[in-house]
């Protein structure tokens, strides 16, 4: 196999650019990569150990979260269990994945801090156990890794990637609205990643807005009314909270948002994310920097 070459992030003919004006970039080229799944240069594989229900891959106004069938090019012992298991197939292009996660920008690159090397792998935090750390497939090539990434949430990952894709929560407001996603998993992932402020800042807010007073209002309820619901909150939420609370200072700007996301709205418009793959770099032959 031939050994996968680090990608770094950004690279080095951007390395004077601000990495806000790649990121916006990147966001004004998303139309012409997402649903191009033959421009990707990258696989993401998500084990999906148990499935909490089969309206998240149901719902018609939602990227699709599909579980292919398994690859049969792996070849590491792990590997025999990983196929037995259901699991979600991303065939994404890396610069948008760089971008937007801390996690995977370092693992791609050549930080020796955090790599794809297993005994480098131990010096992820503590807080990831060994089974959640990430690993590089034996179907990987030299310019197209196949990264095996158990998330703490698999199904609410597709809501993520269009937001790293177009840098709008138009979408995770709407699955959150409906519930057709759980408010934990969606934050859970954002810090398994180390995605951005603005979607933390974005999750802190719905979270005071919606979710709250919802806890509230139902711990007022009588015994004997039902009470059941997709958000209840519990000791692991509030410390999430808590690290989220630490984002959202007074002089923070609020996130870059075409309406506000806490207005509930939906998108309705948004197309799904194919499934299948290829190689090409968003940077390399999209973006042009004026002098």
């Amino acid at each position: 196999m031939p050994e996968f070459q680090p990608r770094p992030f950004p690279p080095s003919a951007l390395a004077d650019v601000p990495e806000e004006y790649i990121v916006d970039q990147l966001h004004s080229l998303a139309d012409e990569y997402w649903n191009h799944p033959e421009t990707a240069d990258c696989t993401i594989i998500i084990p999906v150990p148990q499935l909490r229900t089969r309206r998240n891959f149901e719902d018609p106004d939602l990227p699709p979260a599909p579980i292919p069938s398994s690859n049969a090019s792996s070849r590491c012992p792990t590997d025999v269990s990983l196929r037995q298991l259901p699991r979600i197939t991303m065939n994404l292009h890396m610069d948008y994945l760089l971008a937007n996660s801390t996690l995977l920008r370092g693992l791609f690159s050549d930080d020796d801090s955090v790599n794809l090397d297993p005994h480098s792998l131990s010096s992820m935090a503590s807080s990831v156990p060994a089974d959640r750390r990430p690993k590089l497939m034996a179907a990987s090539t030299a310019t197209h890794p196949v990264l095996l990434l158990p998330i703490p949430d698999p199904l609410s990952v597709h809501l993520l990637v269009h937001w790293m894709y177009f840098g709008t929560f138009e979408l995770i407001a709407d699955a959150l609205t409906r519930r057709s996603v759980q408010w934990e998993g969606i934050a859970r992932n954002v810090e398994y990643l180390c995605l951005s402020n603005d979607l933390k800042v974005f999750l802190g807010r719905w979270y005071a807005n919606w979710l709250r007073p919802a806890q509230d209002s139902d711990d007022e309820r009588s015994d004997n009314e039902d009470s059941e619901t997709a958000y209840s909150v519990d000791e692991d939420e509030d410390n999430m909270m808590a690290d989220f609370d630490s984002e959202t200072d007074v002089g923070m700007e609020s996130p870059k948002t075409e309406n506000d996301p806490t207005s509930r709205g939906r998108d309705r418009a948004t197309r799904c994310l194919s499934w299948t793959s290829t190689h090409s770099s968003v940077l390399e032959t999209s973006i042009e920097v004026s002098c």
